[in-house]
């Protein structure tokens, strides 16, 4: 656990709640557009548009965002609540003592029984990841011990690419055409013409 311990954390969270994230997210936004369309969100009144320009609306953004980043981190826990089969990870800087050192020796020792009783390997793939005598023990003792189990392999970089494509998600402003009553200059407000500046 060298590296960073946010990649590490969106890393793992994409690889176990990618998925769910993505399609909750989706489904989270097309809700918030079926909303919009229908005239229950407002859109953001900018001053010098006219009645046939686009209006900005941000809850589509809002709610994909959230929803993303909510069912990232949380999408277990809701499973375990909802009494659904969990699939349960061994991760060794985590789940070994590191406060105390007899218990962290102790954690160390049984480490290939942890081992055994995966079912998978898991490599989050740094550069130094073969140059730690550590990782390399693990990945040695678990071919040796379970030869025909899968050992997985990502790359530690996916942390930056789900983080960047969230990022680059702030920059996309999704345009509806606004009803010609909403274009009356009367309406405006200058906290709406702060908003679209930013």
């Amino acid at each position: 656990w060298n590296s960073s311990t946010w990649c590490k954390a969106v890393a793992l969270a994409s690889i176990l709640n990618g998925w769910p994230a993505i399609v909750t997210s989706f489904s989270a936004q097309l809700v918030a557009s079926v909303l919009v369309v229908a005239g229950k969100l407002p859109l953001i009144d900018v001053a010098h548009l006219s009645a046939n320009e686009p209006r900005f609306s941000m809850w589509v953004l809002l709610a994909g965002t959230l929803t993303f980043w909510s069912c990232l981190y949380n999408f277990s826990e809701l499973r375990a609540r909802l009494g659904c089969r969990l699939k349960y990870a061994f991760y060794d800087s985590a789940c070994i003592d590191q406060s105390n050192e007899e218990a962290k020796m102790k954690g160390i020792s049984q480490i290939t029984a942890y081992l055994w009783h995966s079912n998978k390997l898991l490599i989050l793939l740094s550069n130094n990841y073969f140059q730690r005598i550590w990782t390399v023990f693990e990945l040695a003792a678990f071919l040796a011990l379970k030869p025909y189990s899968p050992v997985l392999v990502e790359s530690l970089d996916l942390a930056g690419v789900t983080a960047s494509a969230s990022l680059a998600g702030l920059f996309f402003r999704p345009c509806w055409r606004a009803p010609g009553p909403m274009a009356n200059g009367s309406q405006h407000t200058s906290g709406s013409q702060s908003g679209a500046k930013s």
